[in-house]
């Protein structure tokens, strides 16, 4: 699987696993070398076999087995543990739960970027809704597509168009590039604008890593802004807060529910001193039951534990603020300079230009791209609308220099002939 990059790959295969097995994958992995999984083409109808593979990725994406509290749209849910004779096509409000606690703790950075179209292996097909390299648009099949832009029979751009699809695609033309196509979440955000010869929206990028964020409370990371206090309420609810420092110098210890790493899943190393806040995530108060995992309670401290490693998300999340100028990282508690190593691009980014967390100079909220030399509130039409009113206020300035020159020239005359006159 090392041949090609990948956010996620599946092998199918004919194989006949032993017992009810129809797939496995590793659970938590994606955007890791083990983001994979094998399932088995045990049916001749494409929709059970997709709904096999659709269960298997979720396990990648963190997604436990559903339980009876568990339920969706449907008779069955994607996430139930054996096969069922409804063909599952939705995922449950657990599954949706498990997978945002997995955005949230693991922060799978391969996610941020968009896949490109020349990536896709297989031929085009005109009609299946995705537009593929050698396609103009793709809309569907003809009784489905309702975009005037695009003729479904060929894929291609109806007469006039330039365009059919995407943020940046407004009546088949491209929107200008003065156009927001992706507000400002947050202030650990930054928003994105049209290019003006792209129907796309530019990639989302957001503000430099380490930035203080919610009054100094936190530092940015990937968009977000992660905190102990958020972390205790998902894991425990509301009225959960940050558990008091003995809970957290328990993380010495190296036992299973209190650690900073854990290889294996009998196996936990404890923290050094100077890493305990970047262990186990210990609060107080809350529910009396986790949301995910199950519980461990001593005096007033609260933590979770977890029989397998790969679903472990008891841990403080990382970018998680552990001390002064400090950030967690890999399970340790790191000065902001050295994990997110931004001083270069700081004294790269000046004026109104800023670093994002790419590491890439970016204009600053408030300036228009490409050049950050316009502000957001003078578009094109303002500074259009700005020069005609110069060069009519120079006009009338103009015309009233020549009147006045004009009235003083016959005024002289008149003196003249006044003068002449009298001699």
């Amino acid at each position: 699987m090392k041949k090609k990059q990948h956010d996620n790959a599946h092998l199918i295969t004919e194989i006949d696993f032993d017992g009810l097995t129809l797939g496995l994958a590793y659970g938590g992995s994606l955007c890791t070398d083990l983001s994979t999984g094998v399932i088995q083409d045990h049916d001749t109808r494409a929709i059970v076999v997709g709904a096999t593979l659709a269960h298997e990725m979720g396990h990648n994406l963190g997604m436990n087995h559903d339980n009876s509290s568990c339920a969706c749209a449907g008779a069955s849910c994607i996430m139930i543990a054996l096969l069922s004779y409804n063909i599952p096509q939705l995922f449950s409000s657990c599954s949706l739960t498990d997978y945002e606690q997995f955005l949230s703790s693991r922060n799978p950075e391969c996610l941020l970027n968009k896949p490109q179209a020349k990536d896709v292996l297989q031929p085009a097909v005109c009609g299946n809704g995705f537009q593929e390299t050698g396609e103009d648009c793709d809309c569907g099949s003809v009784k489905e597509c309702t975009n005037p832009c695009c003729n479904a029979a060929t894929c291609t751009l109806t007469k006039g168009s330039v365009c059919a699809h995407g943020e940046c695609c407004q009546n088949c033309k491209m929107a200008a590039a003065t156009q927001m196509c992706r507000p400002m979440r947050d202030e650990c955000d930054l928003p994105e604008y049209c290019t003006g010869y792209s129907s796309s929206c530019p990639e989302d990028v957001f503000a430099m890593n380490g930035l203080p964020c919610m009054n100094s409370a936190g530092y940015c990371y990937n968009g977000q802004c992660p905190k102990r206090d958020d972390q205790c309420i998902k894991m425990w609810g509301s009225g959960a807060v940050v558990g008091v420092d003995f809970c957290y110098n328990q993380n010495i210890r190296g036992v299973y529910y209190a650690y900073c790493t854990r290889p294996s899943n009998d196996q936990y190393i404890g923290c050094q001193k100077q890493d305990v806040m970047c262990g186990k995530l210990f609060c107080e108060k809350g529910q009396t039951i986790p949301v995910y995992g199950r519980s461990v309670m001593f005096n007033a401290c609260k933590a979770t534990f977890y029989s397998d490693s790969t679903r472990d998300f008891g841990q403080v999340d990382t970018g998680t603020k552990c001390g002064e100028g400090k950030v967690c990282s890999k399970n340790q508690c790191v000065n902001l300079d050295v994990v997110y190593n931004t001083a270069d691009c700081i004294a790269n980014c000046k004026g109104t230009r800023v670093c994002n967390h790419k590491l890439q100079c970016t204009c600053a909220p408030n300036w228009l791209p490409p050049h950050c030399v316009r502000p957001v509130n003078r578009s094109e039409s303002t500074d259009i609308g700005l020069q005609i009113g110069i060069a009519v206020a120079i006009f009338i300035l103009l015309g009233s220099v020549v009147i006045g020159v004009a009235i003083y020239c016959i005024k002289c005359r008149k003196n003249q002939s006044s003068s002449t006159s009298a001699n």
